[in-house]
């Protein structure tokens, strides 16, 4: 196994240090870990059906170019979904770990509904969606507190934001205006990219890129694909996610990475796979 945990710990110090200099507001930093697994062909079919049992609530995907090759994940993000002129989006930034019981999992909820740290990061996405959405928009709807989106292993807080177009504007440009948004890039947008791209020691590749369909008529729906792993021969690479902020803590957000993993490390079965070395 390969374990970004060290890579992770520089990303997020550097991210830290160009929230403090003011540079950025936000900055979303991601965790790689790679794996080589024994498994050939790689059992593509019985790991999306795990996913798809497990991460109810998901958006299960599979991109598969070539027989070893394939990007796979289950992600709780929609982009954008578009259905003549009405636009559906959402927020979703801020996570905690959901609990086993449900008395424990009541006070997280409510925990995660008042927590300044985690309310922070959330509204930076709320708001840099609504402005991405007005040269498009005659209306944008969205409430004005989130609420709790409830996944498997983690309490996400959620604002579903609701537009409706008036301009022509093709779905792909939609997503062109929206992607990459503060929860998976940063705030201010071109800024945080810029800054990714020197701070992180990998290469995201297809990770959190938008991924969906449309049809003829200009319609469809796309999803950030987080909570991802990419195939390459006998390597799995898995990645996650998380955003900084001036509260954030280093070993709070390590340990959200560790829980945004867990799904696919379960899906694979850690013990059907084996130490690697070299990255996918």
């Amino acid at each position: 196994m390969k374990d970004g945990v060290d890579h992770f710990k520089s990303s997020f110090q550097q991210a830290k240090l160009n929230i403090t200099e003011e540079r950025v507001e936000k900055i979303v930093i991601a965790r790689e870990e790679i794996y080589q697994t024994s498994e050939e062909p790689f059992p593509f079919a019985t790991t999306l059906r795990h996913l798809s049992e497990h991460q109810t609530g998901s958006y299960v995907f599979l991109y598969q170019p070539k027989r070893d090759i394939g990007f796979f994940g289950a992600t709780p993000e929609r982009l954008v979904k578009k259905q003549g002129p009405y636009i559906e989006t959402a927020a979703i930034a801020g996570t905690i770990k959901r609990p086993d019981t449900e008395i424990e999992a009541d006070v997280a909820k409510l925990t995660l509904l008042h927590d300044a740290k985690n309310l922070e990061e959330h509204q930076i996405v709320v708001k840099d969606i609504k402005n991405a959405l007005t040269p498009y928009a005659a209306t944008i709807k969205a409430p004005e507190t989130p609420r709790i989106l409830e996944n498997r292993s983690v309490f996400h807080l959620h604002t579903p934001i609701q537009a409706t177009l008036d301009t022509n504007a093709s779905l792909l440009s939609i997503i062109e205006s929206l992607h990459p948004t503060p929860a998976l890039g940063g705030s201010p947008k071109r800024t945080s990219v810029r800054l990714l791209r020197e701070i992180e020691r990998f290469d995201r590749g297809w990770y959190g890129s938008p991924f969906g369909w449309l049809n003829t008529e200009g319609e469809g729906e796309f999803v950030v694909s987080i909570r991802s792993a990419l195939v390459h021969h006998q390597f799995v690479a898995l990645y996650a996610g998380c955003g900084i902020v001036q509260e954030s803590e280093l070993e709070s957000e390590l340990a959200e990475t560790e829980i945004k993993l867990s799904p696919i490390k379960q899906a694979l079965g850690l013990d059907k796979v084996s130490a690697g070395g070299n990255q996918a």
